[in-house]
């Protein structure tokens, strides 16, 4: 889950030209990525849904957890292949 989330924040901020990642590089940004997030937000649940292929999984942000504030969790789907 924090891999999907950490690929997509790096692939925007490349796209908007904010960042520019290497070929070579990527997934040792990536890496970089996933440490950063995990200080920032927590999984709520994990699940299968009807396909083997993927999970789905709600995740938030400790401060928004803190604060009550569940309106601001994310569903997120993975694919395992």
């Amino acid at each position: 889950m924090i891999t999907s989330i950490a690929e997509r924040t790096l692939a925007g901020r490349e796209k908007a030209g904010e960042i520019v990642i290497p070929m070579g590089k990527w997934y040792s940004h990536v890496e970089e990525e996933k440490h950063r997030l995990t200080s920032e937000w927590m999984s709520l649940a994990c699940f299968p849904v009807a396909d083997e292929f993927y999970s789905g999984s709600f995740v938030i942000r400790y401060d928004d957890l803190a604060a009550g504030r569940l309106d601001k969790a994310y569903s997120v789907t993975e694919f395992s292949e």
